[in-house]
């Protein structure tokens, strides 16, 4: 609802300014609010050696988080740039990609109905992204829409990965500790949605080149190795399934 409201509001710079506390309201809601696990949990916090099975999903968050920033944020700037069509239409790129979004996580859904494991799901649908996104770099000058294309499966591809890195990193914990790192967990994945973005603009200097496309797939590509090295580090919880 937030961009309708932006888009209505365009030209009365005192509804932007309201727009700009929800951020904060939210902030403030979840920082006030501590659940009984949480408190019980707190001892659990301070058991640094314990968490250390939590390394590869608080490295695999951010990378993806980054690499996820990328193509949402610039999911009107992309198309714009590279099929140079009128800013107004490749607006549409951003509806666009939340609907191969939804397109992805209602497939790894799907998937997980037909108790095909998450490990399996997130390790080869972030691989085919990351060689995906690759291809996409070396289209993007020769055969642009083929580079849009390849794009657009990578964004159905990578749609579940969140979920599915925050849920095994918790599953590998038992119920009170999960409740204690869920927050950091997800802060992790914040700080990626900033560096990753910034560092490829500095890198590549274009939303929409071949460098983007490149550094974005090698980012891409540490996720499922950073799984697979978590899949192999034992749980804190031997009931974690």
């Amino acid at each position: 609802v937030t961009p309708l409201i932006v888009a209505a509001g365009s030209g009365v710079r005192a509804t932007l300014g309201i727009l700009a506390v929800v951020p904060l309201l939210t902030i403030a809601m979840l920082t006030g609010s501590v659940s009984p696990d949480a408190r019980t949990a707190a001892p659990a916090r301070r058991d640094v050696r314990g968490l250390r099975v939590l390394l590869p999903f608080a490295v695999a968050l951010p990378l993806y988080v980054g690499v996820e920033t990328v193509l949402s944020g610039w999911s009107a700037v992309i198309p714009e740039r590279i099929l140079e069509v009128d800013p107004a239409l490749a607006a549409l790129g951003t509806s666009a990609f939340w609907a191969l979004m939804a397109v992805g996580r209602f497939g790894a859904a799907a998937l997980r109905r037909l108790s095909v494991s998450p490990i399996a799901i997130l390790i080869t649908a972030t691989s085919a992204a990351a060689i995906l996104m690759a291809v996409a770099g070396l289209l993007v000058a020769s055969a642009p829409a083929g580079a849009l294309v390849a794009l657009a499966a990578v964004v159905v591809l990578l749609a579940p990965s969140y979920g599915l890195i925050l849920g095994l990193a918790l599953d590998r914990l038992d119920p009170a500790r999960s409740a204690a790192v869920t927050g950091a967990l997800v802060a992790c994945g914040a700080v990626g949605g900033t560096f990753v973005p910034t560092l490829i603009l500095l890198i590549g200097r274009d939303p929409a080149s071949s460098t983007t496309f490149f550094v974005s797939a090698g980012l891409c590509a540490l996720v499922p190795v950073l799984m697979l090295v978590a899949s192999r580090t034992p749980s804190q919880t031997p009931a974690a399934s």
